[in-house]
């Protein structure tokens, strides 16, 4: 399988477990700068390190795990990703104007969910590589692993550290 249609499959996934998210009524919840959060007391690099480590082992698992699981762990993770951005999206629809203004620290948030989406889906069709693996394996061709490489990463990489920025610059802001 060629890697634009991995990428599909991945950004399908995503979306999949927003529209189930969006098939489940959730409360509007309020967020502020006011109430306690993980990152008050945190510089902005803390948080931009708190958040690139985080963000990286997600992207890791759905490359790595992905690849072993034949990229089952991959659609997994994505389908979750969709669904956690879907449960803070959906409710700010049924917001008045003056709700918006209310939280805008939360709006901002959702600027650098394209960004993580598209890093994700790019570690994303590493590894359903694994799919493949799997294909051939059970085929009789072989059980030679073909891990992705250091290099396949570095893109998927940049594309995180970027979001990440946004995302820092939103929380810390």
């Amino acid at each position: 399988m060629y890697r634009a249609p991995k990428i599909i499959i991945c950004l399908t996934c995503w979306h999949i477990g927003l529209l189930i998210a969006y098939l489940i009524d959730f409360d509007i919840t309020e967020f502020t700068k006011n109430k306690v959060s993980i990152y008050n007391s945190k510089s902005f690099i803390e948080i931009f390190y708190y958040i690139l480590k985080s963000n990286s082992i997600v992207g890791l698992l759905c490359c790595y795990l992905g690849y072993l699981s034949g990229g089952l762990i991959t659609l997994i993770i994505l389908i979750f990703n969709g669904y956690l951005f879907g449960i803070y999206f959906f409710p700010f629809l049924k917001l008045s104007t003056l709700d918006f203004q209310h939280n805008q620290p939360l709006i901002n948030l959702f600027g650098h969910v394209p960004f993580e989406i598209i890093s994700f889906s790019l570690f994303g069709a590493l590894g359903l590589r694994g799919f493949d693996w799997l294909i051939k394996l059970y085929s009789d061709k072989g059980i030679e692993i073909d891990l992705p490489s250091p290099e396949a990463l570095l893109i998927p990489f940049l594309i995180l550290v970027f979001a990440t920025i946004i995302e820092t610059y939103a929380i810390y802001h």
